[in-house]
């Protein structure tokens, strides 16, 4: 049985220690599934049950502006977003707090670690493009290009004067935003609430059933 949690918190929690006992008994996917249509009904109650759990889930890229940035600014920002996003379950891959990760993978020069994230990017369910600056980036038009090639969900994250029409022109969702410090709890909220009707709608054209 296979399942990814994206719960945070005590119930996540419970369902990890259930697990631990022995994630091979039906008498333990019938607890987790009870906790979920106590904690989760929307999850538990989702019209393909393999993907009761999985379907909050998403794989993401975060696209950025990098070199010409303040990193006492990006890299705090950054670092707040992620942790937001992954203590929603989700996983992302951010090329600026993923420094080391592709210096091992013996990327050094701009091509060479541009290319290890285009690499990187074709593994994700959803691209998220931060801009916080009215800096220009090669690397964001690289992602974006990719993106629109492999017909990824796009999300841009810009304030009102970010213009940037060729980013407004791709994206499934614009979420602006005033100032920084308000970004991080909009993005999450919408980008789970994106994921959740992705996910539906793919549920709903599928006809793969039962839990692996």
């Amino acid at each position: 049985m296979h399942i990814q949690l994206f719960f945070a918190g005590e119930f996540k929690t419970l369902v990890i220690q259930l697990f631990q006992i022995d994630h091979r008994s039906i008498h333990v996917k019938e607890k987790v599934f009870f906790l979920c249509e106590i904690y989760h009904p929307k999850v538990y109650h989702s019209s393909n049950p393999r993907c009761r759990i999985e379907n909050f889930m998403a794989r993401i890229f975060l696209s950025h502006q990098y070199t010409l940035e303040d990193k006492s600014v990006l890299v705090p920002t950054l670092t707040k977003i992620v942790n937001a996003l992954q203590a929603s379950g989700h996983t992302v891959f951010c090329s600026a707090l993923q420094q080391e990760e592709i210096t091992e993978n013996k990327c050094y020069s701009y091509d060479e670690r541009l290319s290890y994230c285009i690499k990187k990017q074709q593994d994700a369910d959803l691209v998220l493009a931060i801009l916080l600056s009215h800096n220009p980036s090669n690397g964001m038009l690289q992602e974006l290009k990719q993106a629109k090639e492999l017909q990824q969900t796009y999300v841009l994250v810009a304030t009102p004067s970010h213009t940037f029409e060729e980013y407004r022109a791709q994206a499934t969702e614009v979420l602006e935003y005033e100032i920084v410090e308000s970004m991080t709890e909009h993005i999450t909220e919408k980008l789970n609430n994106l994921v959740i009707s992705s996910n539906e709608q793919t549920l709903n054209h599928s006809n793969t059933y039962g839990v692996q």
